[in-house]
């Protein structure tokens, strides 16, 4: 096993679980928050409550000279440079939470939700589940707005490619049937299911949600859309009513 790998799998094998066991209580929302970024990672706006059960998120715990540790041994450079991670563990506001259990807040308390790029890493079950709890912790009026990679989009790649293939170019068509992803793994590394506007509308409206609506990036009626929207995909909002 590499280092990376081994540096990985301890502190989300070994570390996180017995800490994700620990928070387990109900917690009441602050009010100086916009609302809840579910399964921010480390991008999460400071007027935002960020909630997230990555290992990575206990890093503000830690001394600098261990981040730098972490950072060196881990996959995090390739997604930032350490000056930047360091900016993003240090400038928001973030709970180490599994989500998957709930959301640990009281009825009614939350006035808005964003998710970007996480419910694709559920199940479908996870998901309905997590809707529901969403529904449950928002306000009335309170609007939800998910991100997640367009089911639509990849499918279309997926034919161009097949198309590619049956001219004789195999080029296009080897990223849908090979993986190069190399290190540690976790349960949210890859995708459980996929979305489309149809499949996301119903998981909305199975919750409870009403006035479903596609919108582009950052355009919408939830605050701070513009902070919020960091990568392209399908987003939804739906309100609480």
């Amino acid at each position: 096993m590499r280092i990376k790998d081994f540096f990985g799998w301890f502190l989300w094998e070994g570390i996180n679980p017995v800490l994700l066991n620990i928070r387990s209580r109900q917690k009441t929302f602050d009010n100086n928050f916009a609302g809840l970024n579910i399964g921010c990672g480390l991008d999460n706006p400071k007027n935002w409550l960020g909630i997230d059960g990555g290992a990575y998120v206990l890093l503000k715990k830690i001394p600098r000279p261990c981040i730098k540790i972490f950072y060196r041994f881990t996959n995090s450079s390739r997604n930032y440079s350490l000056d930047s991670m360091l900016g993003k563990i240090y400038g928001s506001h973030i709970l180490h939470y599994e989500i998957t259990r709930g959301l640990p807040f009281p009825d009614a308390t939350v006035p808005a939700i964003f998710s970007s790029h996480f419910f694709e890493h559920i199940t479908k079950t996870e998901a309905q589940a997590l809707v529901r709890e969403c529904y449950r912790v928002m306000k009335n009026g309170g609007i939800i707005r998910i991100c997640v990679p367009s089911l639509e989009e990849s499918v279309k790649k997926i034919e161009m490619a097949v198309e590619q293939y049956r001219a004789g170019n195999i080029s296009p068509i080897q990223k849908f049937v090979t993986y190069d992803f190399s290190g540690f793994h976790n349960n949210y590394s890859n995708h459980r299911h996929m979305y489309n506007f149809t499949e996301m509308k119903q998981l909305l409206e199975e919750a409870g949600f009403q006035h479903i609506a596609e919108y582009a990036f950052g355009k919408g009626n939830i605050p701070n859309v513009e902070q919020l929207d960091t990568r392209e995909g399908l987003f939804v909002e739906a309100v609480k009513k």
